[in-house]
């Protein structure tokens, strides 16, 4: 049984709001009464006690779906709450109440092999399905011998014995500045980040994670501002600022007084090459052709640039760019502050690597 709330069940008799308020908060009881007995339970293995969290885990998110239930009915946004309430007192409390017994047994006279709606089975409703492999065993060990081979095969690591990948996985300080922008790279951050969350939230499961990547988020917000991200210098990409320091050089021509490529032929063949450079566009070519190429992008933003008219430097910048989140290695950054915070919550919480 998943955990729902009464509802009216198509083939059966729909029961009244105030009926179906009355069981959601008495199902919440049941729920609050079995998470008091999983706790007053003391678990001696890691097993038992990872999967006492998850019974807790899913008993309150029963609780919450119930009480959402009773919650609705008070709130009655139509009125019909209120319109029910209306016909059980007064004068006619009586006529109402032998009414609706009236279309009860008139309904079960129709239907008279209809099955009672199931009851409440706290044993399906805190069952576990949360899969770990046998290296992680239930949540006491990280199991990273998929990312270890990846980062084998990678020019940012290089071949290492699991052991030493273990003591290091999270230290990214060692990997030159230069490689850090690769597609590659970016996937493997990626994938190693996206790892130790889904561990974290299955071996903690009543920690509540949404905080903690709230805190993740505002702490390498921080750092970045500062300048203080490990491998990354004054809240921009070094990588990116070294690939990029000729092109930053270059003085950028200024066309809002332009009107056409003419106008640019006036400026000579140095100092269009010089504006096209600092675009990271090709700058060869005759004065025509420069004035031309320059003028095609007037108003362009310089990341929106076609590829065709970049140089072979700047088209490689773009493509890793994009496939790594922009925004001057901001993303790639990010994600190795994430693996290192992750790395130091699990710390935190006991977990051991093998």
């Amino acid at each position: 049984r998943s955990c729902r709330p009464a509802a009216r069940v198509e083939g059966t008799m729909s029961s009244t709001l105030l009926e179906q308020a009355r069981q959601a908060l008495e199902y919440s009881e049941a729920y609050e009464k079995a998470i008091g007995e999983q706790l007053s339970s003391k678990p001696k293995t890691t097993k038992q006690q990872v999967w006492q969290q998850h019974h807790i885990a899913n008993l309150m998110t029963c609780i919450k779906k119930q009480s959402g239930t009773a919650l609705e009915v008070v709130k009655d946004g139509d009125g019909s709450f209120k319109e029910e309430l209306e016909t059980m007192k007064g004068a006619n409390a009586f006529g109402s109440f032998y009414e609706s017994l009236k279309q009860t047994r008139e309904y079960y006279m129709r239907f008279p092999n209809i099955k009672p709606q199931q009851a409440l089975s706290l044993e399906a409703d805190m069952e576990c399905t949360t899969v770990f492999s046998g290296e992680e065993v239930f949540g006491k060990y990280l199991d990273l011998h998929a990312l270890h081979e990846r980062s084998c095969n990678m020019k940012q690591f290089g071949p290492t014995e699991y052991l030493d990948y273990l003591a290091a996985f999270s230290d990214f300080s060692k990997v030159p500045s230069g490689a850090k922008m690769g597609a590659a790279y970016a996937e493997y951050l990626k994938d190693l980040l996206d790892y130790l969350e889904s561990f974290f939230q299955r071996a903690q499961p009543l920690v509540d994670f949404a905080s903690i990547s709230s805190e993740r988020s505002t702490a390498f917000q921080e750092a970045w501002e500062k300048g203080t991200v490990p491998g990354w210098s004054a809240g921009s990409a070094g990588t990116e600022a070294a690939s990029t320091s000729n092109t930053a050089a270059k003085r950028p021509v200024d066309m809002s007084s332009m009107h056409s490529a003419q106008d640019l032929e006036a400026l000579g063949l140095q100092r269009l090459k010089e504006g096209l450079e600092a675009l990271g566009m090709k700058c060869g070519g005759s004065l025509s052709d420069r004035a031309e190429r320059l003028f095609s992008v007037k108003g362009v933003a310089q990341k929106d640039i076609p590829k065709n008219l970049l140089a072979k430097a700047a088209k490689k910048r773009k493509r890793d760019a994009a496939e790594t989140g922009g925004d001057n290695g901001r993303a790639v950054a990010e994600r190795e502050f994430g693996v290192g915070f992750m790395v130091e919550q699990l710390l935190d919480v006991g977990f051991m690597v093998e």
